[in-house]
């Protein structure tokens, strides 16, 4: 009997290793798939401004602060640019801790792809302070470590700003509008993306960010995005002060601080007909018939957001039965979809030195 199990142990245990191996095999595979070799830089317009340093409010244009306190964390390379890359920066604007990571791990994408453009990280200045209404003091550590990690590694000028509106600190998408991002006027164009994404191709977000558009505001979406209420995937704002105060005049009328509310200010682009997927949310992948090609997307797809309306984030350690109840019933899809998640999870480890978060206690 002692035999017979020991036996039965022994290949199980190699039937778990296979598998592990084989998935992680899918895995590294999908990283070579999905990182290809930057394309040259696009051509844009070189535009002269002054080194921007650190903001004191959200709304005021960015002010040169030499010798402050963080100077040490200002990615000092990223301003040796040629002239038409320092107008054009990648943003992430941080309202809560969990996105931390999320924004690192874009910089450490595109630093690692050779993007020319700048890399702007802002985040509530009370985290400075060690106070904060989102989370525990550990919290507020772990943001500390990975912002710093952000520019000593990735070049990123770290941004600390304050609420746009007094009293607005709990109202984190009123206190710090995406819109506001209209007032950095010391950039050309913006590129920010949506929390909980990988990119994959940062040559063609790169080429998107240094072409000009028609509106203070663009927004990229995939052409199935308005069936579900998810945020845009990427938006690219070009600063100026009077759209700025037009969007604060909306966004006081109306109390809203979301980049899409601003309609008249606004354009809503699709992916073309050429690249589908350039801009993506995982949750489209559920739509996607026979007919769909595994390769196509992952040639095409440059930002992919991780965003199911039954997954509350990839960030999260989301019970087996309802993670395999949202996949994608089609297979190739569904074998993109499983890889994207752990793509996510596994560079949520080595890049940010973080497991995915426990379930909240209050979710249903």
């Amino acid at each position: 009997m002692t035999i017979t199990s020991s036996i039965i142990f022994v290949f199980t245990s190699l039937l778990f290793l296979s598998g592990y191996v084989l998935q992680q095999q899918t895995v590294r595979n999908l990283q070579r798939a999905i990182h290809p070799p930057p394309p040259p830089r696009p051509s844009v317009s070189p535009q002269n401004a002054t080194t921007a340093k650190k903001m004191k409010v959200f709304g005021d244009p960015i002010r040169m602060e030499v010798g402050g306190p963080n100077q040490q964390y200002m990615g000092s390379e990223k301003l040796e640019l040629e002239p038409a890359w320092t107008s054009l920066a990648y943003t992430q604007l941080l309202r809560h801790h969990i996105d931390v990571c999320d924004a690192v791990m874009v910089f450490a994408e595109l630093a690692r792809q050779g993007s020319p453009a700048q890399r702007l990280l802002l985040y509530p200045q009370d985290w400075d302070d060690g106070s904060s209404s989102d989370g525990a003091q550990g919290r507020i550590d772990t943001s500390r470590r990975l912002l710093h990690m952000a520019a000593r590694r990735f070049d990123v000028l770290l941004l600390p700003i304050g609420p746009m509106f007094e009293g607005a600190e709990d109202a984190v998408d009123l206190a710090y509008p995406t819109a506001g991002l209209l007032s950095l006027t010391r950039f050309e164009r913006l590129l920010f993306f949506e929390s909980s994404g990988l990119l994959l191709n940062a040559g063609a977000m790169d080429e998107l960010l240094a072409s000009p558009t028609d509106f203070p505001i663009t927004v990229y979406a995939e052409n199935t995005a308005s069936k579900i209420n998810f945020p845009p995937s990427a938006v690219v704002i070009q600063p100026s002060m009077q759209s700025y105060h037009k969007a604060m005049t909306f966004i006081i009328g109306t109390h809203t601080g979301s980049a899409d509310s601003i309609l008249e200010m606004t354009s809503v682009r699709g992916n073309s007909l050429d690249s589908p997927y350039l801009v993506s949310q995982t949750f489209s992948l559920a739509l996607e018939g026979e007919g769909f090609n595994a390769s196509n997307y992952l040639n095409q797809a440059a930002y992919v957001q991780l965003a199911d309306p039954a997954i509350l984030g990839p960030e999260y350690d989301i019970p087996r039965n309802i993670f395999w109840q949202a996949r994608p019933r089609q297979h190739e899809a569904r074998r993109i979809w499983e890889d994207l998640y752990e793509l996510y999870r596994t560079e949520r480890m080595d890049i940010c030195g973080l497991d995915l978060e426990p379930m909240p206690t209050d979710t249903p």
